[in-house]
């Protein structure tokens, strides 16, 4: 079937080439035909992939080889490639945080502490951060583990690494233009490319996981963002700071035993340290999630669980 679409595709060569030839004269804003998807569809056909021709290439052109590209992304599991929208300039409020600084939410990270009190204290002496902002990060990202997310990690990662299709981007800008009449579209470029310099590396960085743990790529479930486990790691994360808590001779971010130390590697490997002061702390915890909406809540949920009275004497 490979062999019968580059055989199609070939035929259809010349005209690739003459449209690839003429888009360099279109208008910015209309949807030119990116290099990713010309490559894709002359290795494997436009249809084939069922959209994700554009991925098909970088991937492709990253290394990937074509054949575990084509059977990814033309297995039934994948979903087919749909509009992605995108923000110019997203900001999440503190109203999306309030509710981790209400009495319940509080009592909730307390129990949380209190149940896995020797993974958050381990993970403090070997780390230096402590229990109480681990237990505050845990809580807010997963409610202690209980909501670790249902969304396919690869198809997520997939999404956002696709956002500069052509078509994609032009939609995108159409819409930037209704929204901010100032809006250009060098602006929605560049804000597709921070997007795909961002999250396409975690593609790459997946497969590794995959590739080094045994698991079916399709299987591996986790947010929107395509961040997976009790901390909510992104693949390269995984990779970087992934901590064998338990010593049983692998990682698993969905064990406390594990994804508690994993998350007190990643802000000690970012400068966090207790003698830091408030605003340096949050500057860390920034590294970890880019909310300062978020970092805040992480600290102040922190500091009551210090004073709260089913952890002060624990």
């Amino acid at each position: 079937m490979i062999l019968k679409a580059i055989t199609k595709i070939g035929r259809s060569l010349n005209f690739l080439t003459l449209i690839m030839s003429f888009s360099i004269f279109l208008p910015a804003c209309t949807a030119q035909v990116s290099q990713s998807e010309m490559y894709a569809s002359m290795e494997f056909g436009v249809r084939d992939l069922r959209g994700w021709n554009y991925l098909a290439g970088k991937m492709i052109q990253a290394g990937v080889p074509k054949q575990r590209v084509h059977s990814l992304l033309s297995d039934p599991r994948m979903p087919e490639f749909t509009y992605v929208p995108f923000k110019l300039r997203p900001k999440e409020t503190k109203q999306m945080y309030w509710q981790f600084t209400t009495d319940s939410s509080i009592s909730q990270a307390a129990k949380c502490l209190n149940e896995f009190r020797p993974n958050f204290t381990g993970a403090e002496q070997s780390f230096g951060v402590s229990a109480n902002i681990l237990a505050a990060l845990i809580t807010i990202e997963t409610h202690c583990g209980k909501n670790i997310g249902k969304e396919m990690v690869f198809y997520r990662l997939a999404r956002v690494s696709s956002v500069g299709e052509s078509e994609n981007l032009a939609r995108n800008h159409k819409e930037h233009r209704e929204l901010d009449s100032k809006a250009t579209f060098e602006d929605t470029r560049a804000r597709a490319e921070y997007l795909e310099s961002t999250f396409f590396p975690e593609i790459l960085a997946l497969l590794k996981v995959a590739d080094t743990y045994g698991f079916e790529i399709f299987d591996l479930k986790g947010s929107v963002a395509g961040a997976f486990g009790i901390p909510q790691f992104l693949p390269s994360s995984f990779l970087q700071f992934g901590v064998d808590g338990d010593r049983d001779g692998s990682v698993s971010l969905f064990f406390m035993s594990d994804a508690v130390p994993s998350a007190a590697n990643y802000l000690r490997n970012f400068g966090w340290r207790e003698d830091l002061n408030t605003a340096a702390k949050r500057k860390v915890l920034l590294k970890y999630n880019k909310s300062e909406a978020y970092a805040d809540a992480v600290i102040k949920m922190a500091v009551r669980l210090k004073s709260h009275k089913s952890t002060k004497n624990s």
